[in-house]
């Protein structure tokens, strides 16, 4: 089966706002965080453990929020992600970023995958 392949168009779309799905692509695969943000909110407003070990974010929804429908790849590179933050990252995985430039990339439509 082939990988679903979406534009930068497509996963702008899906920035959160209006109800949205949250996606964010990185080094060119794309994520939908939406449900790892919802857990990252309950852990922050309620303390309780039944939630120990639920989805943290050291930044908050907020600072994902930021690349919400964009390429996070630059910021999550600077944070200094762990590998545990990594494999985390790979069950949200949804697809790859379509390697066809869309209009309004400046011709970067395809970004290096890395896993």
């Amino acid at each position: 089966m082939d990988e679903r392949r979406y534009t930068l168009a497509e996963v702008g779309r899906n920035n959160g706002s209006d109800g949205c799905p949250v996606w964010i692509v990185l080094w060119g695969n794309v994520y939908d965080v939406t449900e790892y943000m919802d857990n990252v909110r309950m852990h922050r407003l309620r303390s309780s453990p039944t939630l120990i070990g639920a989805a943290q974010h050291p930044g908050g929804p907020e600072l994902i929020a930021e690349h919400a429908g964009a390429d996070a790849s630059a910021g999550f590179d600077d944070f200094g992600h762990s590998s545990d933050a990594r494999r985390t990252l790979r069950k949200y995985e949804i697809g790859a970023l379509a390697t066809e430039a869309s209009p309004g990339s400046g011709g970067r439509g395809g970004a290096t995958r890395r896993r």
